[in-house]
């Protein structure tokens, strides 16, 4: 199992396109769990790259160039507090 990390900051500037109920229906839609406020955890059984998932979900999302949007490949995941 392939595990990937997704954090983002949106810049809800005026007139941003970008919409937080657009982005996380992306990321439910991919099968994301989310862990805390902007931390989500993808896991996939298919070794994609991190660029080919922040493709996915930066042009799913249409983000603005003011947005910030990190995606981490990692093998090991340990959680401690409210992950609800």
């Amino acid at each position: 199992m392939y595990h990937y990390l997704i954090t983002y900051d949106l810049n809800n500037e005026k007139g941003s396109k970008i919409d937080y109920n657009k982005l996380y229906s992306v990321l439910e839609g991919m099968g994301a769990e989310r862990l805390l406020e902007s931390v989500w955890l993808y896991k996939n059984s298919k070794p994609y790259t991190v660029q080919d998932v922040h493709k996915h979900i930066a042009s799913a999302c249409a983000l603005d160039p003011d947005d910030g949007l990190v995606v981490v490949n990692h093998q090991h995941l340990y959680m401690t507090g409210n992950t609800e």
